[in-house]
């Protein structure tokens, strides 16, 4: 180790921290090893990087989550300033976040309070049938009533916060690329966040409308579309929840990957009762009741990380937070945020191109649970996903910056299937205003169709419910 015994209040046992002495193993493994270690399969050419970390002259810098025991105030902030260091307090999560070597962890886990120095782990960006699959839009298959045709449900009212690369609902700066029709006049709020750092970031009373300038495909476009997307004139390719309003917080780089999501859902429930400013028949739409996060990590996680404490947080101020499982294709597996205790997990099904659920299987790429136990006495935390909605062959808004604005694109992922839950819990929100988060949660679980085999399962399984799944 780096010495470091001893130093952290009481540490508790933690994935990334085998040795209990409060520190990220992880960081340890760069120290003895190289830069290498911080990349998938150590291979910085080809691999993903785990978690932020740079070198100059043969030292490493830390983006580092540290740790407290309680809710950290001023004089911690203080503290750490005082051993050189910059710094970021959380409102809603015992953490600040900051940036350090090797050398000046051993003085950070020597102040009062902290429990533990994490690692700032990247995150990455994980209609076909399938609103119609969903129950959402008009369906010749008619196991439960279509929300909007008979229940007249659509999202109206309701705002849903997307937490990606950005959606391009409006026009660019350089004028090439008029912003998406089935987006059009969506955002009522938004910031930047996507790299981490306080002096880059939308301030908690600010806001703005981000832009993903990937020219080749944007991802939070996609996933907005598939969630609250309007389908353009006519509606072909309508998301979820047509008539809900958007929140746009970019966490991620047009690359697709970022340091940004606690940063992201930390200015969520600091405006999740904003008014807006909206007028006439549009005022309804106030606050924030649903976050969809289409990322995640590369790492697995037991639930007690920075990201995943944001989340549950997110989920304790009234947010219906759905976090996709991640496209690595394990089981017994389950990366940060998609492990937090409080999320809705969203899963991946593959259809064979029809309307029917029963011959849907779960997509090969898609991550299973169980989730690494946290040390708690509640094992059904562990069990994720929550429910999974489909992943594969998705069609939805095409937001590239070389795109005109009324094309739509074809892909497949957990970042797929997680705006279809968003879309989903958005119509419960507005069937049953001020609904508690986690009650959303169970209705999904509960109202979905259950498989009685596990491990990727095929089609045909019985539901224990007894419901008929053909």
């Amino acid at each position: 180790g780096l010495g470091l015994a001893g130093l952290a209040q009481a540490a508790p046992p933690w994935i990334w921290d085998a040795d209990q002495d409060g520190i990220d193993d992880r960081i340890v493994d760069v120290e003895t090893q190289g830069l290498a270690a911080a990349f998938e399969n150590q291979d910085p050419v080809n691999g993903r990087q785990l978690f932020d970390v740079t070198e100059s002259a043969g030292t490493f810098t830390y983006g580092l989550f540290v740790k407290y025991a309680y809710p950290p105030q001023e004089a911690d902030d203080l503290a750490l300033q005082a051993v050189g260091l910059t710094t970021k307090r959380y409102l809603y999560i015992n953490y600040i976040r900051t940036r350090a070597t090797a050398a000046q962890i051993p003085q950070i886990l020597a102040l009062p309070g902290v429990v533990r120095v994490e690692t700032m782990p990247y995150m990455y960006s994980t209609n076909d049938n399938a609103v119609q699959t969903m129950q959402a839009g008009p369906s010749n298959y008619e196991r439960f009533p279509s929300a909007s045709a008979d229940l007249s449900l659509t999202g109206h009212g309701v705002v849903v916060a997307i937490l990606d690369s950005g959606v391009n609902d409006q026009a660019d700066s350089l004028g090439t690329y008029p912003g998406h029709e089935s987006l059009a006049g969506k955002f009522v709020g938004g910031g930047i966040f996507d790299l981490g750092q306080p002096e880059t970031s939308t301030g908690l009373n600010e806001s703005m409308n981000p832009f993903d300038g990937d020219p080749q495909f944007s991802h939070g476009s996609h996933v907005a579309g598939s969630a609250i997307g309007n389908g353009g004139p006519g509606g072909f390719y309508r998301g979820i929840a047509p008539d809900a309003q958007m929140v746009d917080c970019k966490v991620l780089t047009d690359a697709g990957t970022g340091l940004g999501s606690a940063d992201g859902l930390e200015w969520g429930i600091y405006n999740k009762n904003r008014d807006w400013g909206l007028t006439g028949a549009d005022s309804v739409y106030k606050g924030i009741q649903v976050v969809n996060m289409s990322l995640g990590g590369s790492s697995a996680s037991d639930g007690t990380d920075a990201n995943s404490a944001a989340v549950n947080a997110a989920v304790k101020a009234g947010l219906v937070v759905c976090v996709a499982s991640g496209n690595d294709g394990n089981t017994a597996y389950m990366p940060s945020p998609a492990a937090a205790d409080l999320a809705v997990t969203v899963g991946a099904t593959v259809d064979v191109n029809t309307l029917r659920r029963n011959d849907d299987v779960i997509a090969s790429f898609s991550n299973e649970g169980p989730r690494d136990p946290d040390s708690d006495s509640d094992s059904f935390d562990e069990m994720k996903p929550n429910v999974c909605a489909p992943g594969g062959g998705i069609t939805s808004v095409e937001g590239a910056r070389t795109a005109n604005g009324h094309t739509y694109t074809t892909t497949n992922g957990t970042s797929m299937s997680c705006p279809m839950v968003a879309g989903v819990a958005a119509l419960l929100v507005q069937a049953c205003p001020g609904i508690d988060p986690l009650e959303v949660r169970r209705i999904l679980q509960d109202t979905a169709d259950h498989r009685v085999t596990g491990g990727k399962q095929g089609a045909g399984a019985v539901d224990p419910f007894g419901l008929d799944p053909n």
